[in-house]
């Protein structure tokens, strides 16, 4: 073997590794800059999540309903005193009751988000 048939090999080597190299960082990036939606648990806000029936990303739509926590702050201003209608109050807080996530699509329930 000549040293120029060896330059040559060594070379052409090289331009196959950066070929490879380039195709593999061609395949990270283009990986990279894909769509993936994952949601973790939901919360009393909407969020963007691909809804399993339209196949679509969708941002939820979110209807808030009475449950547990609602019911204990009620009977516990209630029993603090607050009989003339302020043991109510918490039925008109948002915060305080569960959260409904709905797709605005094809109205397909999400999840729901239970305070308790």
């Amino acid at each position: 073997m000549s040293l120029p048939y060896l330059f040559a090999s060594f070379s052409a080597g090289c331009i196959l590794l950066q070929l490879a190299a380039d195709m593999i960082h061609y395949r990270y990036t283009t990986t990279l800059h894909q769509v993936i939606a994952t949601v973790g648990p939901l919360g009393d806000s909407p969020v963007q999540i691909a809804c399993p029936n339209c196949h679509q990303i969708v941002l939820s739509k979110v209807d808030y309903a009475a449950g547990l926590l609602t019911y204990l702050f009620c009977g516990g201003l209630f029993f603090c005193g607050f009989v003339l209608g302020c043991c109510l109050i918490p039925f008109c807080v948002d915060r305080l009751k569960d959260a409904k996530h709905t797709c605005p699509v094809c109205k397909t329930v999400l999840g729901v988000y239970k305070r308790l």
